[in-house]
């Protein structure tokens, strides 16, 4: 028999370890301070390496990373720059759209569905309108400083903007001419605009005119087919569609690499409407037709949930112990080793990866 009248047969090699091997361990007092003072450095290195956990800045990799079709794809998306002839993503700023109704919006059953355009009452498009998006649509293709946000074709900035073509084809009668077109000299004189009481029959035959940046040929119904808001009888929206310099439609960027274009189309947009001063009615919403900047909000609520979800774990956890035990205490410290083994895990992760870096570097 034992102190505690509990027959040495009847104990389990576990029980036997704990009360003869650990707690002979931490009953001294030195011992004790030599393991708490270890396990808070060993706590304190977890939490500055858990501190450090922030989303993939790499497009995730389907094949091993020696892999000859892998390398293939890093060194096309690394190692070459921008060409004038990729397609990068559609960037458009619009006039006359109000925030979409998202109403039956379900993405994991209807991905396709994306919600109901609401055109805004205010919207005009009368001849300062007009103008305004003219200019605007010059700024943002001279403008230097936009060269890591707006690709660069020619040394000017990509933008496409049907304004341009509709005040050619209202000086000139036509779009035959495309050297007359691109010249811009038909807007020198000031009077290439079109008033909204001639808007209708002019949209008759300019939609039907062929295109002069078009390397297709397009028509111009065609060609400006998502930033021409024209359903037969009256001018829904009007868009102003620039290329982006870094994203495109086919790969998938970090977030924070998608995060810093997206502001600065923010940016761009809030810019739009202060210089035109409300000459359209509303102002511009930016947005892009192939959810780049969706996914890009949908890893930043992954990394958010993540956190959330070990939060509430640990209060879940926390709640389950009081209840069986009833013991405030014992559930309190049975909580405290589960937060300690989650940061361990989450730290010796980041710890681990910082490692493998450093060793594919060297």
């Amino acid at each position: 028999m034992t102190a505690n009248d509990e027959p040495v047969q009847d104990r389990d090699r576990v029980s036997t370890f704990f009360r003869e091997k650990v707690f002979g361990l931490i009953k001294s007092p030195m011992k004790r301070a030599i393991i708490g003072v270890l396990l808070g450095a060993w706590l304190i290195i977890s939490l500055v390496n858990a501190m450090k956990l922030e989303p993939t800045k790499e497009t995730e990799q389907f094949l091993d990373e020696d892999h000859p079709l892998q390398k293939s794809v890093k060194i096309l998306e690394n190692e070459f720059p921008i060409a004038e002839d990729d397609i990068n993503l559609q960037v458009y700023f619009s006039w006359g759209l109000d925030e979409v109704d998202r109403k039956g919006v379900n993405q994991l059953f209807k991905p396709e569905f994306v919600g109901e355009p609401v055109f805004s009452k205010d919207f005009k498009f009368d001849e300062n309108c007009q103008t305004a998006m003219l200019v605007a649509c010059e700024k943002l293709r001279n403008d230097d400083d936009l060269a890591p946000y707006i690709k660069r074709v020619g040394a000017v900035g990509s933008v496409s903007c049907f304004v341009e073509e509709l005040g050619a084809y209202a000086k000139l009668g036509s779009l035959s001419d495309c050297d007359a077109v691109k010249s811009r000299e038909w807007k020198d004189d000031n009077d290439w605009q079109v008033s909204p009481s001639d808007l209708t029959k002019m949209m008759e035959g300019f939609i039907d005119q062929r295109s002069c940046f078009s390397d297709n040929e397009d028509t111009i119904l065609t060609y400006y087919a998502d930033a021409l808001g024209w359903d037969g009888s009256s001018l829904k929206y009007a868009a102003i569609t620039v290329e982006n310099q870094v994203l495109d439609p086919f790969g998938t960027k970090s977030e924070p690499v998608a995060r810093k274009q997206y502001d600065k189309m923010i940016e761009l947009a809030d810019k739009l409407t202060t210089d035109m001063n409300g000459v359209c009615g509303v102002g511009p919403i930016m947005t892009d037709l192939d959810q780049k900047f969706i996914f890009m909000n949908t890893q930043s609520i992954y990394v958010r949930s993540a956190v959330q979800s070990s939060v509430l774990g640990v209060f879940i956890a926390f709640a389950v112990l009081l209840m069986s035990t009833r013991v405030f205490h014992i559930a309190l410290f049975a909580t405290l080793s589960i937060m300690s083994v989650l940061l361990s895990i989450i730290g010796t992760m980041v710890l681990l990866a910082g490692v493998l870096e450093a060793l594919k570097q060297s």
